[in-house]
């Protein structure tokens, strides 16, 4: 007997970019970048990569970040937030 399973439904995604980068438009690597979810709290973090890039995959909703590194920490950016919409693809620079 094979087991089928169904899933009622898939929620769409879509992908946030958030660069640590420079004047220069130049990434930096290592930095943490956490993002947080309005009224959840923190939703993930992840470090940026040599282009200075952290990938992250958003649910619908209205989002923040905030970069870190050797103690210094941004803040939660941008002051009045972000929305995201399936398939509404975005990259958001902070300059480090």
């Amino acid at each position: 007997m094979t087991k089928v399973l169904q899933l009622a439904s898939i929620t769409p995604l879509a992908m946030g970019t958030v660069k640590a980068g420079d004047n220069a438009d130049v990434g930096h690597s290592g930095y943490l970048v956490r993002i947080y979810n309005d009224g959840a709290g923190e939703w993930g973090n992840a470090w940026t990569n040599g282009s200075g890039d952290s990938v992250f995959y958003l649910i619908e909703g209205g989002y923040q970040y905030q970069v870190e590194k050797n103690g210094y920490n941004s803040g939660k950016q941008p002051m009045g937030g972000f929305n995201v919409t399936p398939g509404g693809d975005t990259t958001y620079t902070y300059t480090a």
